[in-house]
């Protein structure tokens, strides 16, 4: 039978590897209020030996209920302890936040009952230039026909709501159109992405992004391009860009090259030739002239390493 009182819960398992700390949500009596969460112990159980393979199980005393738990699960329980925690103060610092709004509320409701001249010259108004605004608008509605009256309260009202109905038409047709948007998005990056792969074009940012390009300009311009043309025009863009490019290149300098190059890009060339040059255990052998085997060429056979050594040292001088 398991111990649960507070001498038990400090010694948090058997003999052997001592658990982690528990997190401060598994604290004992850790004030439920502080954290928004329950006061919990956890006991290991001293009579239960673990079978070979199996995880060491912990007691956990949860509100007077007594649960069995695995390391993993006390862990994955504090982490959600902690966030409840989280949440609960979140909410504190919202109401005081209101609160304290509230209070601002109340008491300018007060300085415009009390000293509403204090109000308006703190919103940079004129108190006077208020005061006798509605002296006059009220003098004019005093003056006028009740029937009037009524009809321009009347329209008034109609005004307002007509706002109202148009203030709601308006949140919910741009809700409706982000949706659409974000669908539509979803979509055209789908078909694109797959006419990418379908066309072999490379699988980057730049190349999806050069493909909305391209058919962003061509809705502008009243065409509706389907995924295979977008993908047709981009890699005829690319291939355009390509050969500008070869051209460039070819019309540089041997030293311009590999200054244009570079030294990583040139020894992936090297390594790239070598690898053409077949290896030693592929050469065939020495050809053979009425009985007599050719001699080798002065200073042997090239080896790929070799070649690729006496290049480097062309290039780039002796180590």
């Amino acid at each position: 039978m398991s111990d649960n009182t507070p001498a038990a819960a400090a010694q948090a398992a058997p003999s052997g590897d001592a658990p982690a700390k528990a997190p401060n949500s598994l604290i004992p009596g850790q004030n439920p209020t502080s954290g928004g969460v329950p006061d919990v112990q956890t006991v290991a159980d001293k009579n239960a030996e673990p079978a070979k393979g199996q995880e060491e199980l912990f007691e956990v005393v949860v509100n007077g209920k007594t649960l069995k738990l695995t390391k993993e699960q006390l862990l994955t329980r504090a982490q959600k302890a902690e966030a409840a925690a989280e949440q609960f103060r979140e909410s504190a610092k919202v109401k005081k936040e209101l609160a304290e709004q509230n209070k601002l509320i109340e008491r300018l409701l007060k300085d415009l009952v009390e000293d509403p001249d204090k109000v308006y010259s703190a919103l940079g108004q004129d108190p006077d230039k208020v005061r006798n605004d509605w002296l006059a608008r009220k003098a004019k509605n005093d003056a006028m026909d009740p029937a009037e009256r009524q009809r321009l309260a009347m329209e008034n009202e109609l005004h307002s709501t007509k706002s109202e109905l148009e203030q709601a038409r308006q949140e919910k047709a741009n809700a409706l159109q982000a949706q659409m948007d974000e669908r539509q998005g979803q979509l055209i990056e789908k078909t694109l992405v797959s006419a990418a792969q379908k066309h072999g074009l490379p699988k980057t940012p730049q190349t999806l992004e050069l493909m909305v390009t391209t058919a962003m300009e061509a809705l502008e311009l009243g065409i509706e391009m389907t995924g295979d043309q977008v993908a047709a025009e981009v890699k005829y863009q690319q291939q355009q860009a390509l050969d500008a490019q070869k051209s460039r290149v070819d019309a540089l300098s041997g030293d311009e090259l590999l200054d244009f190059l570079g030294k990583e890009n040139v020894s992936k060339l090297l390594k790239a030739t070598k690898a053409r040059i077949p290896t030693p255990g592929t050469v065939k052998p020495a050809p053979v002239t009425n009985g007599h085997t050719v001699k080798p060429p002065d200073g042997g056979y090239t080896t790929p390493q070799d070649f690729e050594k006496r290049m480097e040292e062309m290039l780039y001088g002796k180590k």
